[in-house]
């Protein structure tokens, strides 16, 4: 775990949807189960949230879908905001991500790392 890396603690307004709203083209409910992508969409909610909160601030008004980039042509996120995610996603779903893991793949966009998440999360 990184030292030293400043975290938000309080809750920060985000341009994320509430439950019954629309995420990209898909609207979902607190406890709709529906797959975006193959994944649950409580498992991209989540995520998306963290991204938009810790990642990206309430200084942002973008939206995150399952189809934002998060490296070039998208969030373009750097190396610093990308080992916060990471530990953020880590600390959100109990998972690990070793250093074998990690990759341009993963962060190509929310929905793939979405993806990674619900295979490492326990059954």
């Amino acid at each position: 775990m990184l030292v030293g890396v400043p975290w938000r603690t309080e809750r920060q307004p985000t341009a994320f949807p509430a439950a019954g709203e629309a995420v990209g083209e898909t609207s979902y409910s607190a406890h709709d189960e529906r797959r975006i992508h193959g994944v649950s969409s409580d498992v991209l909610m989540r995520l998306s949230r963290i991204i938009a909160e810790n990642i990206l601030g309430n200084a942002s008004r973008r939206s995150v879908t399952a189809e934002t980039p998060l490296l070039s042509h998208g969030l373009d996120l750097d190396s610093v905001a990308v080992l916060q995610l990471i530990m953020a996603v880590e600390v959100e779903f109990g998972v690990r991500f070793d250093e074998h893991d990690i990759s341009i793949e993963l962060f190509r966009t929310t929905g793939t790392l979405a993806e990674a998440v619900a295979r490492k999360m326990p059954a």
